[in-house]
């Protein structure tokens, strides 16, 4: 759920809802693991949301792709029909130190870089 949040939720449900009427096909993809939420009322949307996307991908999904082997076993089980495989993200782990600091990141300020996909 954590891929997309709420809005992860929700295109799980809007896939469920029309293939009802649609013959498509669904495969999804898991990208990390449900968010950690502070305080009891977001705590339970966030266990509503998790279950409706659980709910939604066992009755409606026909194959999942997760982007860790990690991430496949620790997510709940999926009825034996949906199939699932691993594909890697294509992010390999680096060691920070091999990049020199960027001229622009100045050691004496707060420094901020923002990186979407």
């Amino acid at each position: 759920m954590a891929a997309g949040g709420v809005f992860g939720v929700m295109n799980t449900m809007f896939a469920a809802v029309a293939r009802r009427w649609n013959p498509i096909a669904i495969i999804k993809t898991e990208h990390g693991l449900p968010e950690i939420v502070v305080g009891q009322g977001p705590q339970m949307k966030a266990r509503i949301y998790h279950w409706l996307d659980t709910f939604a991908t066992k009755v409606s999904v026909d194959a999942v792709c997760y982007v860790t082997e990690d991430l496949r076993a620790k997510l709940p089980a999926l009825p034996k029909r949906i199939p699932t495989q691993v594909i890697a993200n294509g992010v390999n782990t680096v060691d920070p130190s091999s990049f020199p600091r960027p001229i622009e990141f100045k050691s004496d300020h707060f420094n901020v870089a923002i990186v979407g996909r």
